[in-house]
């Protein structure tokens, strides 16, 4: 009986110990870190990072990161043709990709607006060598998405105070307040710092190009 007992013992010791190899140097949901807002600006200057660990609490360096607008069909991505890092934007998925660094970490600084005209949270899947990491939103300085933060920015925002899951949310506490309407009004003045090409007519009055 006891050689038994100690059989199975080192039995499910080996399988473990294959479960825990099988699961290193895998990105792992549980261990990865997401931020719930994807904040952008036409300046490019809001950053966020997505942090990617294995189930060994390990950084996982070389990871393909995609930001994947699965919730929002209709994703629309206006950015900068003069930005100083190069957006990752991928025209056909309509989604960002960057790939980690030996800590783990793939930090987005985009220069534009990325919006789901339909509205919604959640809708950006994060995913690192295909497996999903979590869900985001991407929030915009932007509000008009004519490519600068100016009053009409803030006259949106302010417009908004009260709302709950809507697109001025800049903080993703899921209310608009007075915080969120500080938070784009810091932003005052923010633009596309270069001339960037017109898109097709059937897009109105704005400009953007894709990097």
């Amino acid at each position: 009986m006891l050689r038994t007992i100690q059989g199975i013992g080192r039995a499910l010791w080996a399988l473990a110990f294959v479960i825990s190899g099988a699961s290193a140097n895998v990105p792992d949901t549980g261990r990865s870190t997401v931020p719930r807002c994807l904040n952008v600006c036409p300046a490019g200057d809001q950053g966020f990072t997505v942090t990617v660990r294995d189930a060994n609490d390990l950084p996982l360096g070389g990871v393909t990161v995609e930001l994947f607008p699965g919730g929002c069909p209709g994703e629309v991505a206006l950015l900068c043709a003069d930005c100083s890092e190069l957006s990752g934007y991928d025209p056909v998925r309509r989604s960002f990709v960057r790939v980690t660094n030996p800590s783990g970490q793939a930090t987005f600084r985009l220069c534009g607006t990325v919006y789901c005209p339909a509205g919604g949270t959640n809708w950006v899947e994060v995913a690192g060598d295909g497996v999903v990491l979590g869900f985001a939103t991407f929030l915009a300085t932007d509000q008009d998405h004519d490519l600068d933060v100016d009053a009409a920015d803030v006259a949106l925002v302010s417009s908004a105070l009260g709302s709950v899951n809507h697109p001025a949310d800049q903080d993703c506490d899921h209310v608009v307040t007075a915080a969120d309407v500080a938070a784009v009004n810091a932003h005052l003045g923010h633009q596309c710092s270069g001339p960037v090409p017109a898109l097709p007519r059937s897009w109105g009055r704005l400009k953007a190009a894709y990097r």
